[in-house]
């Protein structure tokens, strides 16, 4: 299925999740400036990712097949996401989702 067949698909029937991301991006909108599409987009990316991980038992290759997309596509965002997926060395616990608030913290 090619990007415009599901645009296409979306725009027909919006699912919930989809009913609740537009009106947080309609309450961000009244509220916040310049960052909205980075830090939704981010923490889109993250969600999906982190689930993956989740479905392939921590296994990228497998998470990257599940999302249909490139292992190194995968390992490129889960390095710029700050993703923790159980491969640091000194982590001796398994891979659990981290969430978005060391990546979108203030640098002091």
């Amino acid at each position: 299925m090619h990007n415009d067949e599901v645009c296409h698909l979306l725009r027909r029937q919006p699912r919930d999740w989809q009913s609740l991301l537009a009106e947080d991006v309609d309450r961000r909108l009244e509220t916040e400036t310049g960052r909205i599409f980075d830090e939704m987009t981010a923490a889109f990316e993250m969600t999906v990712i982190e689930r993956a991980l989740v479905a392939a038992d921590g296994c990228r290759r497998r998470a990257a097949n599940l999302l249909g997309i490139g292992r190194n596509t995968i390992a490129r965002k889960i390095a710029l996401l700050q993703i923790d997926d159980g491969r640091n060395p000194m982590n001796d616990e398994p891979f659990a989702p981290i969430g978005l608030g060391e990546l979108f913290k203030e640098k002091t």
